[in-house]
């Protein structure tokens, strides 16, 4: 199945049972996607068999937004779940900084939906994220009031 950030994920509806087995391949395109869990396959009467043999996926270089991406089932649904990214910043920045970077990451796994504002910052890498992760520590204002 292809994935894309513009369209929903496809879906398969079953009339009867569905038996799982196999591989389930995803391809994603590249873009920003938005987390979450979406329905990929619902059968009417139920899944026969625990879950899919095999899970793959290709092209999540080319995507910002989502890690991990896994399935999980309920008695008649096969779920994708797309974990929301976290910050990565290089080794050896200011301590205020990285602890910024941690609590928000925290946020993140432990299930918690950060607010527009911040999803921005999962969209940025390198010297942007460093730059904005700055203001919204409020480093720079403290370092304009040192040099005054």
């Amino acid at each position: 199945m292809q994935a894309s950030p513009t369209e929903t994920i496809a879906k398969t509806v079953v009339s009867g049972f569905a038996l799982l087995d196999g591989t389930v391949r995803v391809t994603f395109a590249r873009g920003a996607y938005r987390p979450g869990t979406y329905t990929i396959l619902t059968a009417n009467d139920g899944l026969a068999g625990t879950k899919f043999a095999d899970f793959q996926t290709s092209g999540l270089q080319e995507v910002s937004n989502i890690r991990n991406p896994h399935l999980v089932y309920d008695a008649s649904n096969v779920y994708l779940v797309l974990d929301p990214a976290t910050l990565t910043l290089r080794p050896g920045l200011p301590r205020n900084l990285q602890s910024h970077a941690n609590a928000i990451n925290t946020f993140i796994t432990c299930g918690g939906t950060l607010n527009p504002a911040f999803q921005r910052l999962l969209n940025l890498s390198g010297s942007d994220l460093e730059a904005a992760l700055t203001l919204h520590t409020g480093e720079a204002a403290t370092g304009a009031q040192q040099v005054g």
